[in-house]
């Protein structure tokens, strides 16, 4: 994941202080003002230059800080810049509080794994580990959530694999997966047997197909798989009988499957910047009907 670099107007307003933006020279000195400033080479600086550099001490020493103010239901552990290193340190002290948690929010740090031990925390809703450089999931670190609502993972521009092996197939109550802008090749077919399932946001990845399996996933409302690889949708969607929003614009689709044409609750088709699927006639364009388009798209007779 990159770091970003703050931009100069910020710079120049945490160098005078008084919220008014002046040039900066190369090394970054507005004139006269003190040491110029640096930089910021890490998530940690970056978020405490916007914060006035008010994040003072150690990743580990903010989460820290968060720990001992936690209501005993919401860990808050998010824009702190913790590594891997600091979870780790930093869990024997969660540990006492994991059965009782129901969200852990842990987004925008700098961490490569989400590790085992999140599945201590067996009451859990919400899990939020988006916008970090995730690589990896580790074995069972899902394992046994079966509170588990909404777990977002997205914005995880390094992370290419969704295993099995997490324990996904156990998190029988989750309702929301966000999964957007990451490498992930494929999604488990576990995640489409999951009884709550209703909205799979999976757009910007490296999917290439989303198998038959995804016709299990009969209460999915919403499907979000655009900015994809995709050269086709699998047939079995159409046993998606809930299924009113299905996005999968900016792929490499050349037809539509008739099965979603069929789809009684289907209300938004986005097939957009596909360039191999052709463009639909002027009434069905004026129709703005997501199942007249989907039946010409997938070369049925559609009425004028």
């Amino acid at each position: 994941m990159g770091n970003p670099t703050a931009p100069p107007n910020v710079a120049a307003a945490v160098a005078t202080g008084d919220g008014t933006s002046t040039t900066a020279d190369a090394n970054g000195c507005t004139g006269g003002c003190g040491p110029a400033l640096t930089t910021p080479t890490s998530l940690q600086q970056y978020v405490s230059a916007l914060d006035g550099g008010a994040a003072a001490g150690s990743p580990l020493d903010a989460a820290r800080r968060a720990l001992s103010e936690c209501n005993g239901s919401t860990l808050d552990l998010s824009q702190l810049g913790l590594s891997d290193a600091d979870l780790a340190a930093l869990w024997p002290s969660v540990a006492p509080l994991a059965p009782r948690l129901t969200t852990l929010n842990l987004f925008l740090n700098e961490l490569t794994l989400l590790p085992a031990c999140v599945a201590e925390c067996s009451r859990l809703e919400r899990l939020l580990v988006g916008a970090n450089p995730l690589t990896t999931l580790a074995p069972g670190c899902l394992a046994g959530l079966t509170a588990l609502t909404f777990l977002d993972v997205g914005y995880s521009d390094s992370l290419k694999a969704f295993p099995p092996e997490t324990g996904i197939g156990s998190c029988t109550a989750l309702t929301v997966l966000r999964a957007g802008n990451g490498r992930l090749s494929a999604l488990p077919d576990d995640l489409w047997a999951l009884p709550a399932l209703t909205e799979v946001h999976a757009y910007g990845n490296c999917l290439t197909s989303l198998g038959d399996a995804v016709g299990a996933a009969r209460r999915l409302t919403v499907l979000n798989v655009g900015r994809n690889g995709l050269t086709a949708l699998p047939s079995r969607l159409g046993e998606c009988g809930a299924l009113q929003v299905l996005a999968a614009y900016e792929n490499a689709l050349t037809g539509v499957p008739r099965s979603v044409a069929a789809l009684p609750c289907l209300r938004v088709l986005n097939v957009d910047f596909n360039q191999g699927l052709p463009p639909p006639p002027l009434a069905v364009r004026r129709a703005a009907d997501a199942k007249a388009l989907a039946l010409f798209l997938s070369g049925g007779k559609v009425a004028t």
